[in-house]
């Protein structure tokens, strides 16, 4: 029988990047809020090391610009692919935002 092939893949966001709220929505907001990402990251990188299992990580750009070192390690075993910069909604983005966005 021939193996399946699966595909695995993260978005590597922070939990209040998702959030659809005033106090959340701005980019220069974020950086008064706690992280998770290193913590988090680490743990499901190393779980996915002692399985020998390759992903693909959707990474916002706010997120690679303050962890450039934790994307270099989740880099080093795995795809690394954009996220658009700050996880703008696209239903409420105009196409020059979204352009912007996604650059």
């Amino acid at each position: 029988m021939k193996p399946s092939l699966r595909l695995l893949t993260f978005d590597l966001e922070d939990w209040y990047h998702i959030l659809d709220h005033s106090e959340t929505e701005r980019p220069e907001q974020w950086i008064s809020f706690p992280s998770r990402i290193e913590r988090n990251t680490e743990r499901i990188l190393n779980w996915l090391r002692e399985r020998k299992v390759r992903s693909t990580w959707f990474v916002l750009g706010w997120v690679a610009e303050r962890y450039p070192e934790l994307v270099r390690r989740i880099a080093a075993e795995h795809d690394i692919a954009a996220h658009g910069y700050a996880h703008q909604l696209v239903y409420r983005s105009d196409r020059e935002s979204f352009r912007e966005d996604t650059r």
